[in-house]
């Protein structure tokens, strides 16, 4: 019965082949072992290395290496046997770092007293009146202020110095030149007409129900499309009656696709105009142009120019609007 997992058995596996295990752990280990294939193939991979490790030729250690290894045991056992004679642990710690904790806990409420001190000590904001910040008082028409002259004086290094601003006095009476403009109320004109002047319009009630002014949209073919050409077909009077159709069965037969089929009204239906969008493959588009010229009559100016813009939504294809108009 396996009673062993695989990082159990994957942990016991160097004591396993050190015969180091005791009969129980072997016991288990060697069950676990005949019945799993990853950790079976797991000893046999250590197995073969521990092999090839024994084959290797012994390569002699660097003559510093065993002094350095003696003089690290020594300082650890001296200091092993300083700590037991001094009070053990603590004796091998530094000095500050027993006292870190008390200090930091010191700064938090000296930093946390210092702030409370500063809040309840420190003065309130003055403001000055009104007159004092404006610099004019009403008996004082000059626009100096009455304590300039109580002032202090200034000490010779500041006199030394260039004034960087024009004089207060002057500032201050620009100030107060905006309050007395502001102050004049406003006058209107005088009319220079009376009411029997004016016109006389009868008034009449509008009602929220009246009719609306909507303009109306604009039709599709008239939309700027992002790719296409335009060709004009001349129809007569007498052959306009199924020329869409006509188109569109034109496209169909070319391998192309309709896009769309626009009837303009008008105020007969053999006299309305109308408009045929269609999607060809570049190779049958001189044939379709041959076929409209059969259904009817195409301009010179209504062949299709070269224009900014893709000739079809795709590359190897091309988009016609052909508008039909009646001659």
């Amino acid at each position: 019965m396996d009673t062993m997992n695989c990082t159990q058995a994957r942990d016991l596996l160097s004591e396993h082949q050190d015969r180091t295990l005791d009969a129980a752990a072997a016991a288990a280990l060697a069950g676990h072992l005949r019945g799993c294939g990853e950790c079976a193939g797991a000893d046999a991979s250590l197995l073969a290395v521990r092999k090839l490790l024994r084959g290797l030729p012994p390569d002699p250690a660097p003559p510093e290496l065993l002094a350095r290894v003696l003089a690290s045991v020594a300082t650890e056992d001296r200091n092993a046997r300083r700590g037991t004679s001094s009070g053990g642990a603590d004796a091998t710690r530094p000095f500050l770092s027993r006292f870190r904790v008390p200090l930091e806990a010191a700064a938090a409420v000296l930093l946390f007293a210092s702030v409370y001190w500063y809040q309840q000590t420190s003065p309130a904001p003055v403001r000055l009146p009104s007159v004092l910040s404006s610099g004019i008082s009403p008996g004082n028409s000059s626009g100096i202020s009455p304590e300039a002259g109580k002032a202090p004086a200034r000490p010779p290094a500041a006199k030394e110095e260039p004034a960087k601003a024009p004089p207060p006095g002057i500032r201050r009476e620009r100030r107060e030149a905006t309050p007395a403009k502001e102050a004049v109320p406003f006058a209107p004109k005088p009319r220079a007409w009376t009411a029997a002047d004016l016109p006389s319009v009868p008034a009449y009630f509008a009602s929220t129900d009246s009719e609306r002014i909507v303009p109306v949209a604009p039709p599709r073919s008239l939309s700027a499309l992002p790719y296409g050409r335009d060709i004009a077909l001349d129809v007569k009077t007498e052959n306009r009656e199924g020329v869409e159709e006509r188109i569109a069965e034109t496209a169909l037969r070319s391998g192309g696709a309709v896009e769309r089929i626009e009837r303009v009204s008008g105020p007969t239906r053999k006299g309305a105009a109308g408009t045929v969008r269609v999607i060809l493959p570049e190779a049958a588009a001189a044939g379709f142009l041959e076929e409209l010229r059969r259904i009817g009559t195409v301009p010179p100016e209504g062949l299709p120019v070269a224009i900014d813009i893709p000739q079809g939504p795709r590359p190897g294809t091309v988009a016609y609007t052909v508008r039909i108009r009646v001659r």
